[in-house]
């Protein structure tokens, strides 16, 4: 086995500060560059299993009509599905009973 000996070195203090931010960034940039390839694999998972739902289910219609109707009070099933004021939310809500939901 070798024989060691110990050694220490003095570097100037500006130069050790620049090599430890250098290390610093240098781990910074590893990690940036992991999460964003995680980010992107994701993106992609996401994407495929849209596109899987979609082919399966076909293009939905939009809600947002209905959604609008039942707020602003002119749905059919308003009157009949709403609770007393005081159990109403801000958005309003509806027994689960109600036809057509």
């Amino acid at each position: 086995m070798e024989e060691r000996e110990s050694l220490t070195v003095y570097l100037p203090a500006g130069l050790l500060t620049e090599a430890t931010l250098y290390k610093a960034q240098s781990e910074s940039l590893l990690t940036r560059e992991v999460n964003r390839r995680k980010g992107l694999s994701a993106h992609s998972r996401i994407i495929a299993r849209r596109e899987k739902i979609k082919q399966k289910t076909g293009t939905l219609p939009s809600s947002v009509d209905l959604i609008r109707q039942l707020r602003s009070g002119e749905s059919q099933y308003d009157q009949a599905c709403r609770l007393p004021n005081q159990w109403q939310s801000p958005l309003g809500s509806w027994k689960s009973s109600c036809r057509g939901f």
